[in-house]
């Protein structure tokens, strides 16, 4: 069950939110005299999944991770890219996404364009709890996130947010808008099985210039490729922001979040590559999802050494008892042209 589900309006749209998982979606911005809704709302929404985890009975929109990924056997990982030795403050969560992910959060507070929800960790837990406020902005079509993490103990996570936005069928129809020193990792191995179009563990290569499994090039910044498919590409360099046209739709969907805070950003590029349930060969939805983490490999292969720290790029945050962690970030929505 989706619970309890909020809904705030503004001057430029609505949204409503869900207390499984705190997710958002489906939103609507008003551009001019037309509305345009871009997230993914996933098409298993009204089937009874009472199996499956939370984070994918009513997959949709947005909403936070912490930690980011999950820890999990990836027979095939190649070995740098494995924790062998953990670090002992390294959070772990046995949910996909972390706990907030897969249970339903409460109401703090709910007045109009605005709303604040919260969840509670299981005792025991290193993070003690989360609080997220989302706000329609009153000067444009946007939505303005605060997300606070309250720690137990001292300790590094991964965590990042997941916007999933609708991903067209026709090749190229999602353009993206990379900063000029923009890199481009992808997944260390096959993402799903013979159904994984990039070459894997391609590393801090041009996003323009990145090979397919079969050695033709691929341009990640014209999505989705020619052929069905389920992959992760990770970027580093973008600042903080990044731009998604819709030409045939006629808008851009703008992100801006704390660069320091969420170092890269992680695409998950999904056109119909599962095959298994729920997804069936059904789901289409293009993740693109500030984050600091090693991919989704989990809280563990974050913490450790990993290429992408290696390299530079941070992939865990600190979390100290005696100061609550803020971040902010937005997504704006605006007519092409």
């Amino acid at each position: 069950m989706r619970g309890e589900v909020w809904k705030i309006t503004g001057r430029h749209g609505g949204a409503e939110v869900q207390s499984l998982g705190g997710m958002l979606g489906p939103a609507i911005f008003r551009l001019g005299d037309r509305e345009v809704q871009p997230f993914v709302v996933a098409p298993w929404d009204e089937e009874d999944l009472p199996d499956r985890p939370g984070i994918l009975r009513h997959l949709r929109g947005e909403w936070p991770c912490v930690p980011f990924g999950a820890d999990a056997s990836r027979p095939g990982l190649p070995s740098d890219w494995r924790s062998e030795a953990a670090r002992v403050d390294a959070v772990h969560d046995e949910h996909p996404h972390g706990f907030s992910s897969n249970h339903h959060w409460h109401l703090v507070a709910h007045g109009g364009n605005s709303i604040t929800i919260g969840i509670d960790y299981p005792e025991g837990h290193a993070i003690a709890g989360l609080e997220r406020t989302i706000a329609l902005s009153d000067a444009a079509p946007a939505i303005e996130f605060s997300l606070t993490i309250r720690a137990r103990k001292a300790c590094r996570t991964s965590f990042g947010f997941h916007p999933v936005y609708r991903l067209p069928v026709r090749p190229g129809s999602v353009l993206l808008e990379l900063k000029p020193g923009a890199r481009a990792w992808t997944f260390p191995m096959d993402v799903e099985h013979g159904r994984t179009v990039l070459k894997p563990d391609q590393r801090n290569a041009a996003p323009g210039m990145l090979l397919s499994a079969v050695g033709t090039k691929l341009d990640l910044s014209a999505l989705p490729f020619p052929s069905e498919g389920e992959d992760l590409a990770l970027l580093t360099g973008l600042d903080g922001s990044i731009a998604l046209t819709y030409p045939d739709d006629g808008y851009v969907v703008t992100q801006e979040w704390d660069a320091p805070h969420l170092p890269s950003c992680l695409l998950w590029i999904s056109a119909q590559g599962r095959r298994f349930p729920p997804w069936n060969g059904r789901f289409r939805g293009l993740g693109v999802e500030p984050i600091a983490a090693a991919f989704d490999l989990g809280p563990a292969a974050s913490a450790g050494p990993n290429p992408l720290s290696g390299s530079g790029t941070a992939t865990t945050i600190a979390l100290s008892p005696d100061a609550p962690f803020v971040t902010r970030y937005r997504i704006a929505c605006s007519a092409l042209g």
